[in-house]
């Protein structure tokens, strides 16, 4: 599948893969710096999915590990808990489905929620991941 990728041309198997890495730098940092980069195109990836913590310790993911970036993602989440004016808000990486087993980024509280006359609320979670920010 690579060989066909670039024409069928012989792929050399001896190459440290140190150097593979540095080369790829080398050919990024010509591409950020305005160079010609000859034709190749880098793209920018989330290295780690980035998600929320929702009932149970689940890691509702947000974005995805490789997503093209930038990348924007919105998603409602209901309270079920009654009269509850705030909630706690975990964001995580990681790929494991429990929050427990992925690294805690940050954690803020989000006050002053309108509870519904049912005694739910709903609210509304953006992930914008922007390399350039």
């Amino acid at each position: 599948m690579i060989k066909e990728y670039f024409n069928g041309k012989e792929l050399c198997n001896s190459i440290n893969p140190d150097e593979v890495v540095a080369h790829g730098a080398a050919i990024q940092a010509d591409i950020l710096t305005g160079g010609n980069g000859s034709s190749i195109c880098i793209m920018n990836v989330a290295p780690l999915s980035l998600g929320i913590e929702t009932a149970g310790g689940v890691m509702t993911k947000m974005i995805y590990r490789n997503k093209p970036l930038p990348y924007r993602r919105t998603e409602t989440f209901t309270i079920y808990a009654g009269n509850q004016s705030g909630v706690l808000i975990k964001v995580y990486e990681g790929e494991r489905s429990l929050t427990k087993y992925n690294k805690l980024l940050r954690e803020f509280e989000l006050t002053n929620i309108s509870s519904a006359s049912s005694g739910i609320s709903q609210i509304e979670v953006t992930f914008d991941y922007d390399v350039h920010e």
